[in-house]
């Protein structure tokens, strides 16, 4: 059972569709390293749940990194580049609801 499990996990991992306009909020809010409290006024996320599972998938990818030490999310190289790349795809839209995908 402990093996479909795995396979499942893997299989929901390949690919995650995220709102672009959170992400780049999540990600620029980590540039310098931030909490979660100041990370939810700064994005305006409004579902603490909703943060949560951003957060959870940008860790996963290695688009932000987390020391639970300090409880401070920082964004990584790969976030950064993410970064760039969503806000060049925005500059040109009108558009503020767009999804991402991830794929692993």
């Amino acid at each position: 059972m402990s093996s479909n499990y795995g396979y499942n996990v893997t299989s929901v991992l390949s690919e995650v569709h995220m709102d672009a306009t959170i992400v780049q909020q999540v990600l620029e809010t980590c540039i310098g390293g931030t909490n979660i409290v100041r990370m939810a006024k700064k994005a305006r996320i409004l579902s603490y749940y909703n943060l949560k599972k951003h957060l959870f998938y940008l860790i996963t990818f290695d688009l932000i990194s987390y020391n639970g030490k300090k409880k401070i999310y920082r964004i990584t190289k790969n976030g950064k580049k993410l970064l760039l790349m969503i806000n060049e795809s925005m500059s040109g839209q009108s558009s503020s609801k767009e999804d991402i995908v991830i794929c692993n």
